[in-house]
């Protein structure tokens, strides 16, 4: 069975780390990924992968410290969900910051590994302004 611990801990060393390479490892070759931010969609580990170096260019010298809270997962053999709220901390010289979305994972198995198929992040929208709101923390 899955380690959902260590896939998502992995996710949240490779963040911290900015380690480009060891967080798209967690990824097919053939993902979509549904982010809260910029892009409508990135297609393929390449896209993603575009996105999450400017992701960690744009984090200079602060630090991502990722934490996953009210995981709920369900798997068979070869695939499976997760779902969570993630929280984002940033760690900078001046100030931190933060804030928690959501985040739902498609994950398939190749071979012994299970990869992210496909990830959605998102934020809900209040109805009567449109605009999006995190969780408080």
């Amino acid at each position: 069975m899955i380690k959902i611990e260590a896939l998502l801990d992995a996710y949240a060393q490779a963040v911290y780390q900015k380690d480009i390479d060891q967080l798209l490892a967690l990824y097919t070759e053939d993902v979509v990924v549904f982010d809260a931010f910029d892009n409508w969609e990135y297609r393929g580990k390449a896209a993603w992968g575009e996105a999450v170096e400017r992701w960690f260019t744009d984090l200079g010298d602060d630090l991502m410290r990722i934490t996953f809270n009210q995981t709920h997962a369900e798997f068979d053999d070869n695939v499976g969900g997760l779902s969570a709220e993630v929280h984002f901390e940033g760690i900078s010289a001046d100030k931190d910051y933060d804030m928690t979305n959501r985040i739902t994972l498609g994950l398939r198995r190749e071979g012994s590994d299970w990869k992210i198929s496909h990830e959605h992040t998102s934020l809900p929208v209040k109805q009567t302004t449109g605009q999006s709101f995190t969780r408080e923390v």
